[in-house]
C-alpha cells in the first residue's frame, strides 16, 4: 500500500498544477494537510474495527464538500468563502477537494482497496488491473471483468496492518510486536516522491523569489514640485493656470474629460485596462 509520503507527493503535483496564481506556501500547506488528515483514520481503528481506509477514505466527505463549494462559488451571487478568506480561497478549496479524491483516496483504491461509501454502504472496493494491446487478440484488460466483483469485504472482514496499528484485530498491540512504517515500496513510488517533492519545492522557491522581486521594485511616485512641493514653480511664483488660448493637446477639456496623452484612470483611482488591483497615484501640479 502507498505510504503517506507517496500521498503527499501526488498532492504536491496536483497543487502545483491546479492552484495557478493562487499558489502560495500557505495554500500548499492547506492541500497537504487535508491529505494527511485522510490517513489519520488509522488511529480510529483502535476503537472501531475496520475504520482504517473507511472512516475518512470514503467519497461522501469530499462529495459533500464539493456540493457546498458548488453552491457557494457558482449558484450564489457572491461567494462567502471569497469574502471571508480572499478571492483565491475558492480555488484553494477546489484544489483541496481534488487532492483528497485523487491523492489521498485514489492511491489506496488501486492498492488493496478503500471503503468508498462507508458508513452508508460498508464494502471495500479495489480498482486494479492492467490493459495490454496484442497484435492477435486486440485490447486485453482486466479492470472490468464479469462476473467478478470489485468489492472485497466489509469493515468486519477487511483490516489493514500498519506501523501505527500492527494488529488491527486486537484492541492493543503487544509491546514486542514489530512496527513497520512504510516509506516507499517500489522504484516507481520512489520516483513519484522525488518528482512531486522537486516540483512543489521549485514552485515554492519561485513564488518566494517573485514576492521578493516585487517587494524590491519601487512603485510609481506622484509628481512633485521642483522646490520641494510648496506649490510654486521654479521662480518661486505660483503655477499659472492655463488660459483659454492654451494648446488643446496639453490642456484638460471641459466637462471632466481627459486630455489626449493623459492616462485613463477610473473613478476609483485604478487603472482600468492594465491591472484593476494596482492603484495609480494622483498627479500633482505641473512645474512651470
Amino acid at each position: 500500500m502507498p505510504s503517506t509520503l507517496v500521498h503527499l507527493a501526488i498532492a504536491g503535483l496536483l497543487a502545483t498544477a491546479l492552484l495557478g496564481r493562487a499558489f502560495s506556501t500557505r495554500a500548499l500547506a492547506v492541500v497537504l494537510a487535508a491529505v494527511v488528515v485522510v490517513d489519520l483514520d488509522v488511529f480510529l481503528g483502535y476503537y472501531v474495527l475496520g475504520a482504517h481506509r473507511a472512516a475518512f477514505h470514503n467519497l461522501l466527505l469530499p462529495g459533500a464538500a464539493a456540493a457546498l463549494l458548488l453552491y457557494d462559488t457558482v449558484l450564489r451571487e457572491e461567494s462567502s468563502l471569497a469574502a471571508r478568506f480572499g478571492r483565491t480561497a475558492p480555488r484553494v478549496a477546489w484544489t483541496t477537494v481534488a487532492a483528497v479524491v485523487f491523492a489521498a483516496i485514489g492511491p489506496d483504491l488501486v492498492n488493496n482497496g478503500a471503503n468508498l461509501f462507508y458508513p452508508v454502504h460498508d464494502q471495500f472496493y479495489v480498482f486494479d488491473g492492467r490493459i495490454r494491446l496484442s497484435d492477435q487478440r486486440g485490447i486485453l484488460q482486466t479492470f472490468v471483468e464479469e462476473p467478478s466483483e470489485p468489492s472485497v469485504g466489509s469493515s468486519e472482514e477487511v483490516q489493514y496492518r500498519t506501523g501505527a496499528d500492527p494488529d488491527p484485530q486486537q484492541s492493543g498491540a503487544d509491546t514486542n510486536t514489530e512496527r513497520v512504517f512504510l516509506v516507499v515500496e517500489s522504484g516507481f513510488e520512489l520516483l513519484v516522491v522525488v518528482v512531486g517533492t522537486l516540483t512543489a519545492g521549485a514552485r515554492v522557491v519561485e513564488e518566494r523569489l517573485s514576492r521578493a522581486a516585487d517587494a524590491a521594485t519601487p512603485g510609481p511616485t506622484p509628481a512633485v514640485e521642483e522646490n520641494g512641493g510648496s506649490g510654486t514653480g521654479a521662480s518661486g511664483s505660483p503655477p499659472t493656470s492655463p488660459t483659454p488660448d492654451a494648446d488643446p493637446t496639453t490642456d484638460r477639456t471641459e466637462g471632466g474629460q481627459t486630455a489626449p496623452g493623459e492616462e485613463d484612470v477610473d473613478a476609483d483611482g485604478e487603472a482600468g485596462e492594465d491591472d484593476p488591483w494596482v492603484e495609480v497615484p494622483s498627479e500633482g501640479s505641473d512645474s512651470q
